[in-house]
């Protein structure tokens, strides 16, 4: 289950409309259906949280082990390397849905293929967001 579908299910348990679960965490409606349609993600753990808070869960309630990946992306990387990771995880899933792996292999799998992304940005800096481009380029100064 995706962390919209954690996010739909808990307001609903929790007898919440979309637009008091929005003004309770700081976020607009609109940003709010989007978590819920698997759009986007949040941009930080601290919008999660203020989510779990209230709908009275824990933020690991919410999320599965790859929601942690996506937020990481766009806390590391933007907007950009969160799409990225996104995308990169759904289509992991999809060459997952064969049951031919068990749960523990398709972690290890997935967490591979995430770390090689990481790893392909350090070392191509042009594709790189240009604010992380210009503090390495002073580290090597």
């Amino acid at each position: 289950m995706s962390f919209g579908s954690h996010v739909r299910e808990y307001r609903q348990l929790a007898d919440m409309t979309q637009t008091e679960l929005a003004e309770k965490v700081g976020v607009s409606l609109r940003t709010l259906q989007n978590y819920e349609s698997n759009v986007n993600y949040p941009s930080n753990m601290l919008i999660v949280k203020k989510m779990a808070d209230a709908l009275g869960v824990k933020t690991g309630d919410l999320m599965e082990e790859t929601d942690y990946d996506i937020i990481e992306a766009g806390v590391r990387g933007g907007s950009k390397a969160q799409k990225e990771v996104f995308h990169l995880v759904n289509q992991i899933r999809a060459m997952f849905t064969g049951n031919v792996l068990d749960e523990d292999d398709k972690d290890a799998a997935l967490r591979a293929l995430i770390d090689a992304y990481w790893d392909a940005k350090k070392e191509n800096p042009k594709y790189s967001p240009y604010r992380y481009r210009r503090r390495k380029d002073q580290e090597r100064n």
